[in-house]
């Protein structure tokens, strides 16, 4: 008995290292490459300063999709990345919203769901220009593999 409680014990050990490991693995900046002109990157659940200096870095203009939380964190910060941003894509929100911070981004595009920003990213994507997609830290998953499928009616 007590070597299958072991081995349980064992087995749940390893899930949650490789649980652990999968999240490391995936809050890390992925880069996809160019696509449609444009440098394409995702990352789930940024450090907002550590965004806001890799957005400020681009030699383009940046195309964002993030959630309105890591859009108004990004402006609260107030850093240099923010004159980088050409258009903001909101995308846990049909609304537009009527704060002050709101009215920082040059273009904001509001939608509910990741499927519907795509669909307006495809109209205002663009060569030289770089699309960072931000995810949040629940159901990134599902929204990451929806990104990835999209990309490739791009090319």
């Amino acid at each position: 008995m007590q070597k299958v409680e072991r081995s349980s014990a064992e087995q749940l050990k390893q899930a949650r290292r490789a649980g652990l490991e999968e999240v490391k693995i995936n809050a890390a900046l992925c880069p996809h490459g160019k696509v449609a002109g444009m440098d394409v990157f995702s990352w789930v659940n940024p450090d907002i300063e550590a965004l806001n200096a890799m957005i400020a870095s681009m030699p383009y203009k940046v195309i964002w999709a993030a959630t309105s939380g890591q859009a108004r964190k990004f402006w609260e910060l107030n850093g240099e990345g923010l004159k980088r941003i050409e258009t903001l894509v909101v995308y846990d929100s049909g609304q537009v919203h009527t704060e002050k911070w709101f009215s920082s981004f040059a273009n904001v595009l509001c939608v509910d769901g990741a499927d519907n920003a795509l669909m307006l990213v495809d109209k205002v994507r663009s060569e030289k220009r770089a699309f960072v997609w931000t995810l949040p830290q629940d159901n990134w998953t599902e929204i990451k593999a929806e990104l990835e499928n999209h990309l490739q009616t791009w090319k």
